[in-house]
């Protein structure tokens, strides 16, 4: 994944990805709207419906093309 991008209000901002590959929010703010993720080719995906949860992998139900 290239980024991710969370949703408050009317506006999308895009977390801060670590050098340990994982994308955090600094305070938790920005979590808990619908999340939109985009790949190295650029295709995006939009998720909802999941309450993220620090420390846990979630299933989204959505999946990339194939390249």
């Amino acid at each position: 994944m290239a980024a991710l991008e969370v949703r408050t209000a009317d506006v999308r901002q895009q977390l801060p990805r670590t050098d340990y590959d994982y994308f955090l929010s600094v305070d938790g703010s920005e979590c808990g709207g619908a999340f939109r993720i985009t790949d190295i080719y650029g295709e995006r995906l939009p998720i909802t419906g999941i309450a993220p949860r620090p420390n846990l992998a979630q299933p989204t139900g959505v999946q990339f093309s194939r390249h």
